[in-house]
């Protein structure tokens, strides 16, 4: 025996022994349901007959399906606690965000100051929350460890917070590796048995096996609780708001740099002084033209520079504003600042060598008196800028590293399929195409796992049962008739014996039960008419019978009474039943139609 089968039959046993042995799946007849309900009595189970052109219902459940796919897959168990736990820092982050578009809402940054008092505020509020104060006193140790050490230094709080984004980058990549087991397919498929053989068949619009359509469930799926799936939502929701609110922020602290920063003018214009004063060297100062040009050629550089990301200009600050500078970028953002001190410095440098040999030059004087009102507001928005990387794009920063972290479970969560599975469906059995009385009806819950590289089907639950006609319905069958006249001396009588043998066909009315197959298999019995073709006195030609008729055993026993109208004669007679040449007849719903 194979290691496959092995497992099967491990599986069976346990599914015969365990509790979680629940149907997967009920069946009603829907004109039976819509009267009783989910009434056992009338419950569709293994060895049942029903109704053949019924439609019938299918009552899912749920809990069943994850309960014996979690058994057979092993399904990746994700903590309930670090859920809670991840969504609380979540909420936490929301909430830092919020703060920060509250403060950067004004004209200016002078509210940016305000976030700090917030910050401690808030870290107090933090400290007293049930989930979060097993990690708060983590982070503040820690904090105090390091401080210690020399390590850090200044406020706990932005430590803590950025603690806290660790900690949520830890927790979403350990739920994150839970999700990504394989996924497990879940369907219910059809099949039905009959004389022709064995065909699959369509069930419903939600389970229709002939395009193989599936319910495709996440395998760490199975094994969550109500609350699980509550609290994956609200991480789903949370990284969405705090996406948001990132967006959010770094479009108002954009518009406000646009607004704010005071260098952006001079910085143009001290960069066209620059140049005219390199282009025009050997017109204003012939003898020291070179020396000009060497001491300017520096500064013309790093203010070019500084203009293009400042200013939106031409080149490279096409692909970056304001917000990029400041927010993910922080070594392009040490370096502006260098930039600034270091044209400050070459600035201060060139000019000084020089003045010294042109003191009195209006050109210089003019350079000099434009540096100097520029290079305060440099400084300033120097100074505006470390702020900014202080109070401002440290959070910013959190919030990009959490939702980096946290959208992959997001994106799963989206996808969760456990949720599209319908509690209910309906297999509209006339849709399911040629059937007999008698056929049998295969319906199978269905999972599929992956084996050796291959998906392996595997039935978690099932039903077989036979399909008839239940009430009155119609048939039409060929005969062979034994008749026998009551009046053998009638002058329109001649046989030779008692009985005449005669082709003839019985059109009869049936009853089909839902309790008794002998009923239905084996007696059978049917009330109708029987037309024959008798011919009483023996002259070649055939007359026209007709009669009334009992049958019993499928048929092939039948009894009767007839009268031979071309003999005028009454009969009874007895019959067989030939095992061919039986036509439909579409009387009360008959499903013996070809295809």
């Amino acid at each position: 025996m194979n290691s496959f089968k092995l497992y099967t039959a491990f599986y069976l046993l346990l599914f015969t022994a365990s509790p979680l042995l629940a149907q997967v799946f009920d069946l009603y007849e829907l004109s039976l349901y819509k009267k009783k309900g989910a009434d056992p009595s009338i419950r569709i189970e293994n060895g049942s007959i029903a109704e053949i052109n019924s439609t019938l219902v299918v009552n899912i459940n749920k809990d069943a399906i994850a309960g014996k796919a979690q058994l057979i897959t092993g399904g990746a168990v994700i903590n309930s606690e670090d859920l809670v736990k991840l969504k609380t820092l979540l909420k936490n982050q929301q909430r830092i965000l919020e703060l920060l578009n509250e403060d950067v809402a004004g004209p200016n940054f002078e509210k940016l100051g305000e976030l700090a008092n917030y910050m401690i505020a808030f870290a107090n509020e933090v400290a007293g929350d049930s989930v979060l104060n097993g990690l708060y006193n983590e982070a503040f140790n820690d904090y105090m460890a390091k401080l210690q050490a020399g390590q850090v230094s200044g406020s706990p709080d932005a430590y803590i917070f950025s603690y806290f984004v660790d900690k949520t980058e830890e927790l979403a990549a350990k739920i994150a590796h839970a999700m990504n087991q394989n996924d497990v397919k879940f369907s219910l498929a059809g099949s039905l048995r009959s004389r022709r053989g064995r065909r699959p068949i369509k069930l419903s619009d939600e389970f229709d096996n002939l395009a193989a359509e599936y319910f495709t469930v996440p395998q760490f799926e199975f094994t969550l609780s109500d609350s699980d799936k509550k609290e994956l939502q609200q991480i789903a929701n949370f990284t969405q708001n705090i996406k948001a609110l990132k967006e959010q922020g770094e479009k108002k602290i954009d518009e406000m740099l646009n607004q704010t920063f005071q260098s952006k003018q001079c910085l143009e214009d001290l960069t066209a002084q620059l140049q005219n004063i390199n282009e025009r060297a050997n017109v204003l100062f012939p003898q020291l033209a070179d020396q000009v040009k060497m001491q300017l050629q520096q500064p013309y550089l790093e203010a070019s520079q500084l203009v293009l990301k400042y200013t939106k200009g031409q080149g490279m600050a096409n692909d970056i504003t304001n917000v990029q500078l400041l927010v993910g970028f922080n070594d392009d953002l040490v370096s502006t600042q260098q930039k600034i001190d270091s044209l400050i410095a070459h600035m201060d440098k060139g000019l000084a060598a020089i003045f010294t040999d042109l003191p009195n030059d209006p050109v210089i004087g003019q350079l000099k008196q434009g540096f100097s009102d520029c290079k305060n507001k440099l400084e300033a928005d120097r100074n505006r800028m470390v702020a900014l990387v202080q109070d401002v794009t440290t959070y910013l920063e959190q919030a990009r590293r959490t939702i980096e972290a946290t959208e992959k479970i997001s994106e799963k969560i989206k996808r969760l399929g456990y949720s599209q599975i319908p509690q209910q469906a309906f297999i509209d059995l006339t849709e399911s195409g040629f059937r007999e009385n008698g056929d049998k009806l295969h319906i199978k819950a269905v999972i599929w796992r992956e084996s050796g590289g291959q998906e392996v089907p595997m039935t978690i639950d099932e039903r077989i049962f036979t399909v008839q006609q239940i009430g009155v319905y119609s048939v039409v069958k060929p005969l062979l008739l034994l008749a026998n006249p009551f009046d053998d001396n009638s002058p329109n009588v001649d046989l030779g014996g008692k009985f005449q043998f005669a082709p003839s066909y019985s059109i009869l009315f049936k009853v089909g039960s839902r309790k008794s197959s002998a009923f239905n298999n084996f007696w059978s019995p049917g009330i109708g008419f029987n037309f024959a073709a008798t011919d009483f006195n023996t002259d070649g030609t055939p007359e026209f019978g007709a009669g009334l008729e009992l049958s019993l055993i499928r048929d092939y026993l039948a009894a009767g009474l007839g009268y031979n109208f071309g003999a005028d004669e009454p009969y009874f007679y007895f019959g067989f039943r030939l095992p061919f040449g039986a036509v439909p007849l579409p009387l009360f719903n008959n499903v013996e139609i070809q295809d």
